[in-house]
């Protein structure tokens, strides 16, 4: 007889026996935090492939035991569900740290102290790039100015940046050709003092700084590595799944590699950011090029949901409010009573893209952090479920900091979601609370 009969005749016997078929793997003599109301605890598990075939004690579980499963005594240590995180950037988080961990920003002086030390490592033509600067989370609750980072480095351009505003030294503001005559952008503020001077603040407008939002190329190997990296970080804190919740065509260039390899540790759910910029028509042509929707892939890789960035954030005070922030703004750099943030994908496209996205099959989600973001995306999803339902489709709204009574109500009857972090609060709402109030 071939083995390969007995091998089938003995999962034929084990089925027979207990109905189901035999494990690939058993771990028993230990505590299997199930989190299920009537048995939270179990003593073991038996696996089959990727699925759980029982979760019991050890005498049920040990019977689906055959000769070729692996048997693990855990000895009474303790097994955890693995955590998915709904809002991940591994890629850029990793790059960031590419050549030395970043220290905690708590002060102005960190930030020159950091400068100072990366300018006595790299060479004066490199961008110093510093990023995660909140002024909020700064002792002095206010943005360092260029003058300040001047003084950490004047001979080469300094950026204290965090994705949606960022300070200039000097020397930047110059290559930049930012001057006290320059007109105001758009999307955003060049903030001046009072004597008409640019301070190096810019808010929003990201097109003055993207290319010194990275301190130099950055090769797709790179990527991959980083990448990896920052998997197995996740897993050694219990991370088996996440949402990645902005990538283009690169970076899904840099998980399929790394899928290639073997590499993936962390089943991974890729959204993909467009700029949604334009008309509405190339708005929706944008989406129309992508060869994908929401869903293709595997287990470990899957595209997620269509993304843009609607308005900046509540930490810079350009987050798009229902009204304006009022006179207590001096935390963000700006005096302006009038001011309600920025609105950075216009209204009619945020409509198109929402009818496209639900048309062509994909999930949509929206970087927002205001009320007024907010209402504006609940609008266009309203107007998008008119014309075929999105109601199992799990749209979501990406932070969605200030929905009201009435934006959570719209959103339950729309059947969308909120990918949002309560820490936010933890950490910024003693001081956002003096400019917004209780």
């Amino acid at each position: 007889m071939t083995k390969i009969a007995v091998t089938f005749l003995l999962l034929l016997f084990a089925i027979m026996q207990t109905g189901l078929p035999t494990a690939d793997t058993i771990y028993y003599n230990g505590k299997i935090v199930s989190l299920w109301d009537s048995h939270p605890i179990c003593e073991a598990v038996a696996i089959r492939g990727n699925r759980f075939l029982v979760v019991g004690s050890n005498a049920e579980v040990l019977k689906l035991a055959g000769p070729e499963t692996k048997k693990i005594d855990l000895k009474g240590r303790t097994v955890l569900p693995g955590l998915i995180d709904s809002h991940t950037h591994p890629i850029s988080a990793a790059l960031s740290e590419m050549d030395e961990p970043l220290p905690p920003f708590n002060s102005i002086a960190d930030i020159q102290s950091y400068v100072r030390r990366r300018a006595a490592k790299g060479q004066n033509k490199d961008v110093i790039l510093v990023p995660k600067v909140y002024a909020p989370r700064l002792r002095e609750h206010r943005y360092p100015t260029r003058l300040e980072l001047d003084e950490a480095a004047s001979d080469r351009p300094v950026l204290a940046d965090n994705g949606y505003a960022g300070v200039v030294n000097s020397f930047l503001l110059s290559r930049l050709k930012i001057t006290r005559d320059t007109p105001q952008p758009v999307n955003g503020k060049i903030i001046r003092d009072d004597k008409g001077e640019p301070t190096g603040l810019i808010l929003g407008a990201p097109q003055l700084l993207a290319e010194f939002r990275r301190e130099r190329t950055v090769t797709q190997s790179e990527m991959v590595e980083a990448l990896r990296r920052m998997q197995q970080s996740y897993n050694r804190v219990g991370i088996t799944s996440t949402i990645d919740r902005g990538q283009d065509a690169q970076g899904f260039r840099v998980y399929q590699e790394l899928k290639r390899r073997g590499g993936m540790t962390v089943r991974s759910f890729v959204t993909y950011r467009i700029s949604g910029q334009g008309t509405p028509r190339e708005a929706r042509a944008e989406i129309e090029r992508l060869p994908f929707v929401t869903g293709w892939g595997d287990d470990w890789l899957r595209v997620g949901s269509l993304k843009i960035v609607i308005d900046g954030g509540i930490l810079i005070g350009t987050a798009y409010l229902r009204e304006p922030y009022g006179d207590n703004t001096g935390v963000y750099g700006y005096h302006d009573p009038n001011y309600r943030g920025v609105l950075a994908v216009p209204r009619e496209n945020v409509f198109e893209i929402a009818r496209a996205a639900n048309e062509l099959g994909w999930q949509m989600t929206a970087h927002v952090t205001g009320g007024g973001s907010l209402d504006v995306l609940l609008d266009a999803y309203e107007a998008a479920d008119r014309e075929h339902s999105i109601r199992d489709r799990r749209f979501t709204v990406t932070h969605g900091n200030f929905p009201n009574e009435q934006a959570i109500a719209r959103a339950k009857k729309l059947g969308v979601v909120f990918d949002c972090q309560p820490m936010w609060h933890h950490l910024d709402a003693p001081v956002i609370r003096d400019v917004l109030g209780s």
